[in-house]
């Protein structure tokens, strides 16, 4: 057996299948990942899990916010998002299926995948 130093970072590789990144729960599994073998979706719907969060658009009002009256609903994501998914997911170089982002209105960039190089497309969504 011979070892050789890694270049870079030593490889972790996470056999995720889909995997669906809903909570921060979800996201720190991937801590350390640097090839995640499978597809991920990220479908970050920051501030609330209720049903009854009301989607008109008021004047002034973002999407991506919770509106006071629901302030005491579980919070999903901290409100340095970017920083926690960047902690958990910031190390990913490779995913070999696809990068799927949905009903993520908080997410305003991908720069929390600070080494993310090559999403291959192995599997593409939808067939």
């Amino acid at each position: 057996m011979f070892c050789h130093k890694c270049e870079g970072l030593c490889p972790k590789e996470c056999k995720v299948g889909t995997k669906t990144i809903d909570s921060m729960q979800a996201a720190q599994e991937l801590g350390g990942c640097t090839l995640i073998e499978g597809n991920l979706i990220l479908n970050i719907r920051r501030g609330c899990e209720c049903q009854s969060w009301p989607r008109q658009n008021h004047p002034g009002e973002n999407y991506g916010e919770v509106p006071l009256s629901l302030s005491s609903h579980r919070v999903l994501f901290p409100d340095n998002l970017a920083s926690e998914l960047q902690s958990s997911l910031g190390l990913i170089e490779t995913i070999t299926g696809f990068l799927k982002i949905k009903h993520s209105f908080a997410l305003v960039s991908l720069s929390f995948f600070k080494n993310l190089k090559l999403i291959r497309g192995d599997s593409m969504v939808d067939g």
